[in-house]
């Protein structure tokens, strides 16, 4: 999983939102017109309940009764809440008419349709 690379890469800001970009651009470029929809984000949040929402700018999306903090991941650790907006803007960019959505752990409350 290409996950686990960058986990263990120790990479600087600048560096891991290119590799964000990259991948994004990669995979819904190649399928640009065949998928209808993207789970952007994978379970961004903790199941804490102790935030009413998150940082992400209204211009970019509505959510929908987003519960908890976010999850200590390394996009979180290194480039804090601005990488969901940015993923969702990469993945907008490569593919303007696709769906896109943030895949949360419970499906009633976390998964969000995302509108840019």
């Amino acid at each position: 999983m290409w996950f686990s690379w960058v986990s263990a890469g120790g990479f600087d800001n600048h560096t891991l939102i290119s590799i964000l970009q990259t991948h994004i651009n990669t995979q819904v470029s190649r399928y640009k017109g065949k998928v209808r929809s993207w789970d952007v984000i994978n379970e961004p949040f903790n199941d804490d309940g102790e935030a009413s929402s998150c940082c992400v700018p209204s211009q970019f999306l509505q959510l929908r009764s987003v519960e908890g903090t976010y999850r200590d991941n390394v996009w979180y650790k290194t480039i804090g809440p601005p990488y969901i907006p940015l993923a969702l803007g990469f993945a907008r960019t490569a593919d303007p008419n696709a769906k896109l959505y943030i895949n949360g752990d419970d499906a009633q409350q976390q998964l969000l349709k995302i509108r840019l």
